[in-house]
């Protein structure tokens, strides 16, 4: 897996700007579960931001509530590369064409 830093923001659409809302240091192949706090009450969105601290292979990650839903959840990526379209594009097909993104999994 690596070693590096796994960051959950929330962006207050109605203050327009980000809040770090929890930060977790990983190291290591170990699965690692990571509970955060989803309770925002005002307009936004969470992100996430994965720094790493040297090469890091990421398999899976899921999100899940004990709740039910309360509002209606979707999706963004921003992928960061620097002239690696290829690659990039590559990536995204793989993404796209993952059980996430297939009705009932």
């Amino acid at each position: 897996m690596g070693k590096g830093i796994f960051s959950l923001y929330f962006y207050d659409a109605g203050k327009d700007m980000d809040r770090l809302v929890a930060e977790v240091s990983f190291s290591g192949k170990q699965k690692q579960e990571i509970i955060f706090d989803f309770s925002a009450k005002s307009e936004g969105y969470f992100f996430v931001k994965i720094a790493a601290d040297e090469e890091v292979e990421i398999f899976r990650i899921a999100f899940g509530s004990r709740e039910s839903e309360k509002r209606k959840v979707r999706l963004g990526v921003d992928i960061c590369t620097y002239r690696r379209k290829e690659q990039l594009e590559r990536n995204l097909e793989t993404f796209l064409n993952s059980d996430f993104f297939r009705e009932g999994s």
